[in-house]
């Protein structure tokens, strides 16, 4: 179990059983990212979210959430580490990037160390599954700087290419 600020919160990796939780918080991440406006149905987000967790959850997606003792029975912080294949590099021999993503906090329960405590999480399986390589993306100041005292840092390099909704 993980520490946070908040006495007696709990982290645990979330399972298939909690699918429809992990549902509720991913559209709540993007109705925040996208301002409320998801410009698709929120049925039609909610039906491939759902898919895409039967099919990659405990199998290239982890996810772990974390619970308040006197709180819902759902999570009410998530963060997750999807692992994609790469290949060997000189200084990373293990084949494998581990990409962090679905990160989000229920906007009542911030600044309590949840967050913290689920990204750590999500780092020690990576370390337990050996991986040495980790990205991930955001514009938030706030993550930014906790990234930041993981050693995360900016990748000039990178680059991307977003054509629209399909």
């Amino acid at each position: 179990m993980t520490e946070s600020r908040q006495p007696g919160a709990r982290v645990r990796r979330l399972t298939k059983d909690d699918i429809p939780a992990i549902v509720r918080l991913r559209i709540e991440l993007q109705l925040t990212d996208h301002r409320g406006d998801l410009g698709i149905p929120r049925e039609v987000l909610e039906e491939r979210t759902h898919a895409f967790l039967e099919e990659h959850l405990d199998r290239d997606l982890f996810l772990f959430g974390a619970f308040l003792p006197d709180g819902p029975a759902e999570p009410v912080s998530l963060c997750g580490l999807t692992l994609f294949p790469y290949f060997p590099q000189a200084d990373d021999l293990t084949g494998r990037v581990g990409y962090i993503s679905s990160v989000y906090t229920v906007p009542e329960h911030r600044r309590r160390g949840l967050q913290r405590a689920v990204f750590e999480a999500c780092l020690r399986l990576g370390e337990e599954l050996g991986l040495v390589r980790y990205e991930l993306a955001t514009q938030n100041p706030d993550a930014v700087r906790l990234y930041q005292s993981y050693g995360f840092r900016p990748d000039p390099e990178a680059m991307i290419r977003f054509e629209g909704k399909k």
